[in-house]
């Protein structure tokens, strides 16, 4: 396994968690679109075995490829932590204080079963990809590797906290179009404000501490209001 991995190129090891992330919610997507009144639990609603599959397969990948990252502590833990909370509240704001209708259609356990052991297995790697798979995959793409690659393309070579200001921009807004068109007003100023911790901190981790501590908050928010669609 390590002389397999070794052959891999460091892009790849950097990029394939994400990659396998997005082409397995493009399944979902496809599925969806063919799925009828007809079709199978499994068509219909392909979120209910996707989203594990995700968290099992991506995390899997990560940990594959933990060696390559080299991530340290995360640094400045007071200014990291206001900006995971600061993008929080971005993200439930227009509901929470602007009014806007509640997002209640989305990710239910107990539309899959009734079974309590099942409810509680599903939820679990439901937060596991929201607390720990998503911001280590998304971090490691947008802020390790795209963020860096933008100044040069063998990324490993740029210093952490280093990008230009075109790496800067194209970020932000491609993260924001990877995101869907309701998100996409709030993951725009997400991006930047990630970026930011990027070049302030020089710190992957601290990264990936901010977008954890955002969706750890918003998943505990989507439990409290039943908002399912913010998952």
């Amino acid at each position: 396994m390590t002389a397999l991995k070794t052959k891999i190129p460091r892009t790849w090891r950097y990029i394939a968690a994400f990659v396998a992330f997005m082409a397995l919610l493009l399944v979902s997507d496809i599925l969806r679109w063919l799925a009828s009144p007809d079709s199978p639990w499994w068509m219909q609603s392909p979120a209910y075995w996707i989203m594990p599959l995700q968290a099992i397969l991506c995390g899997w990948i990560l940990w594959l490829f933990r060696d390559t990252y080299r991530l340290r502590a995360p640094k400045q833990l007071i200014f990291t932590t206001f900006i995971g909370i600061l993008v929080f509240i971005i993200w439930v704001a227009p509901q929470a204080f602007l009014g806007f209708d509640p997002r209640t259609d989305g990710f239910q356990v107990d539309e899959v079963t009734s079974n309590t052991g099942l409810q509680l297995l599903l939820l679990s790697l439901r937060f596991i990809r929201l607390v720990i798979v998503v911001p280590f995959l998304e971090e490691l793409f947008w802020r390790g590797f795209l963020l860096r690659y933008f100044v040069n393309d063998h990324f490993w070579k740029v210093a952490v906290g280093r990008t230009n200001a075109f790496g800067f921009v194209a970020v932000t807004i491609l993260f924001a179009l990877a995101h869907s068109e309701a998100d996409r007003p709030a993951a725009l100023l997400t991006s930047a404000l990630y970026n930011i911790v990027f070049l302030k901190t020089r710190s992957v981790a601290s990264c990936i501490l901010a977008h954890a501590i955002t969706n750890l908050a918003l998943g505990i928010y989507i439990m409290v209001t039943k908002q399912w669609g913010f998952w």
